[in-house]
């Protein structure tokens, strides 16, 4: 019959040739009782065939499949003794073995999606960030256009920041040697020359030296954090092309564009940085925030990003904006620009009238006896005297 021929076949293919494992070597294999010797018998036919392999690393793995295979079985028996006289006994292995090949596929399969389900969780990880990206709602390049800045007497100018910044090191510096001495010479003279410029009598002294965690270098005689070795990618900068640009024009940054085509453009970090620090060094806020807001995009912990974005948001008097950056120049890893960040959060509260507020940031830099120890005091003792 056709069964018979469909069983002779499977017999063959099955427990001849290959001499596959029956389901007694498995539980027996499984059950660590074998000698030595039977254990050897059944590890060479493991060895001899990968689905074999396969199927008793399954085995081993879920045992309750053995289980699920004798209750096949014993529906399988059941149905023999209810069939008729003309069952033949080969049938029974046949259908035992086709239960084990059964039995071992679904094993695979769920191997198979045990693999899934882990890549898939690797790769939800790999999906969330690592450092704990900040959020910071910055405003779009319309709403920096159309916001107005602060009265003349109230902006921090760059030569402000130049002059009223401590004088910074790194923790590359050797602290015991002239090589401190040499560094601090050298920002004192750039600050004497910047105030020498602008007419400025300001007393400048050798201390407090504040020593940075991490690399910094003066940029337009500007303090900023040297990633030199921490940002190899490109900033992508989208640009304007630009065609008959009034010559009253500040710049391109400060025009809103429609229809003009676009140009994507990679520039390396170190030189995107330099153009926005050279806007904010003659005092051009809003251009230079929305490159600060580019750097951001791309590195949202960046502190030259968050410190010097914070002071164009204060200048043009978006001082939530501000505060939000100080805030996380103050919590950030790297303390570059804590002490700064302190004060100028203090003047923000100020600006906005928050007396509250501003005193109590003003009574954290008084206790810390930082390097705005003394503009707190005043700004402080100035705040009291209004609320009498």
């Amino acid at each position: 019959t056709v069964l018979d021929k469909v069983g002779d076949k499977y017999l063959e293919n099955i427990f001849n040739k290959k001499q596959t494992l029956s389901k007694k070597e498995i539980k027996d294999y499984s059950s660590g009782q074998l000698s030595e010797q039977e254990k050897r018998t059944i590890e060479e036919k493991i060895l001899n065939d990968e689905f074999e392999q396969e199927a008793m690393e399954g085995f081993e793995a879920h045992p309750q499949a053995i289980q699920e295979i004798d209750q096949l079985q014993q529906k399988i028996n059941h149905k023999i003794q209810r069939s008729s006289k003309l069952w033949k006994p080969y049938y029974t292995i046949f259908l035992l073995g086709i239960s084990v090949i059964v039995g071992s596929v679904i094993l695979i399969d769920l191997f198979k999606e045990d693999d899934n389900v882990t890549s898939k969780l690797e790769i939800n990880k790999t999906e969330i960030p690592l450092n704990n990206q900040i959020q910071i709602k910055e405003l779009s390049d319309i709403e920096i256009d159309n916001s107005s800045l602060l009265p003349e007497e109230e902006l921090v100018i760059a030569s402000d920041v130049v002059l009223s910044t401590p004088i910074t090191l790194d923790n590359e510096t050797n602290y015991n040697s002239l090589e401190m001495e040499s560094e601090v010479e050298e920002i004192l003279k750039m600050k004497t020359i910047e105030a020498v410029k602008l007419k400025a009598s300001i007393k400048l002294e050798k201390g407090p030296v504040l020593i940075s965690n991490i690399a910094v270098k003066y940029i337009h005689e500007l303090l900023t954090v040297d990633y030199r070795d921490l940002r190899p990618i490109q900033i992508n900068s989208t640009n304007f092309q630009l065609s008959g640009l009034p010559a009253s024009s500040e710049n391109e940054e400060s025009i809103v564009l429609t229809d003009a085509p676009i140009i994507e453009k990679k520039i390396p970090y170190n030189e995107y940085l330099r153009d926005a620090m050279g806007l904010f060094r003659n005092n051009n806020f809003k251009a230079a925030l929305k490159k600060y807001k580019i750097i951001l995009e791309q590195y949202p912990k960046d502190l030259n990003g968050l410190f010097y974005g914070g002071l164009c948001y204060y200048n043009i008097n978006q001082l939530n904006n501000a505060i939000d950056h100080f805030n996380e120049c103050i919590k950030h890893q790297h303390n570059t620009f804590q002490e700064e960040s302190y004060w100028y959060k203090a003047l923000s509260y100020y600006e906005q009238k928050n007396d509250a507020s501003c005193k109590m940031i003003l009574e954290q830099i008084i206790h810390k006896k930082g390097f705005y120890t003394q503009k707190a005091e005043k700004l402080l003792l100035e705040l009291n005297k209004e609320g009498q």
